[in-house]
């Protein structure tokens, strides 16, 4: 039986057939990881060879403290049908579903299993307020940094007002920091109508009219329409007889 072969088999007869023989385990790859237990992959972990461990952070139950039980391991390795593709890991790694809190704030100042794509990490749902509050100050230097702190889905008025407000040099530069703030799911239509004339609150009118759950009528009482009409021209709601 070839890895090839094994590919579509049911979880349940990749196992019977990766307990068989202990050479079976050569044919251990991506897909068949994707379709193990998370549970058996640890207890045969060190069956597997260190070049097919690396593809185990594409498994949707993939634990990052594995990592420091294999540091030799090239944990910054991605591939997809096209191949390995350079560059890309740290980012996925940043951005991984599965990463928990405990994990980055052990390692948030010196990784040494991969280096941080900090950009990705900050709009990782997984890092909460808490996590920015902490850090923002101390790990956020570029504008970049705060671009993707603002499509963080935990994102709050309080925070804004709190650790944006005060460090926003000029919004010529800021700009794409506050379009994300203002198309940002977790801000509140009230949050921002409350906040419109503000000082210091940015909120663009080009985010203003993404955000389609504010109604198109409150929408063009509070923007220049002539200014957006390409904007509006792509919303659902749109009301010719404005």
């Amino acid at each position: 039986m070839s890895g090839f072969e094994l590919t579509p088999l049911d979880p349940g007869t990749m196992i019977r057939f990766l307990n068989e023989d202990e050479d079976n385990m050569k044919y251990f790859n991506i897909n068949i990881a994707m379709k193990l237990p998370w549970n058996f992959i640890v207890k045969h972990i060190d069956r597997i060879s260190d070049g097919s461990k690396k593809v185990l952070t594409k498994h949707p139950n993939f634990d990052f403290f594995i990592m420091e039980k294999y540091p030799l391991i090239d944990w910054n390795y991605y591939s997809n049908s096209s191949g390995y593709i350079p560059g890309v890991g740290p980012q996925y790694l940043s951005e991984h579903k599965n990463i928990s809190i405990k994990f980055i704030e052990k390692y948030i100042d010196e990784n040494p299993f991969f280096v941080w794509n900090l950009a990705f990490l900050l709009q990782n749902k997984n890092v909460t307020i808490e996590f920015l509050d902490k850090y923002v100050n101390s790990h956020c230097v570029h504008t970049r940094h705060f671009r993707n702190i603002a499509k963080n889905p935990n994102i709050t008025i309080e925070f804004i007002e709190k650790n944006i407000i005060n460090l926003v040099p000029s919004i010529e530069r800021w700009i794409g920091v506050w379009d994300n703030l203002t198309t940002n799911e977790n801000i509140k239509n009230q949050d921002i109508l409350e906040t419109l004339n503000s000082p210091g609150f940015k909120w663009t009118q080009q985010g203003l009219c993404r955000r389609t759950e504010l109604p198109f009528q409150e929408l063009i009482e509070i923007i220049d329409v002539a200014q957006n009409v390409i904007f509006l021209s792509y919303r659902k709601d749109l009301d010719l007889n404005f």
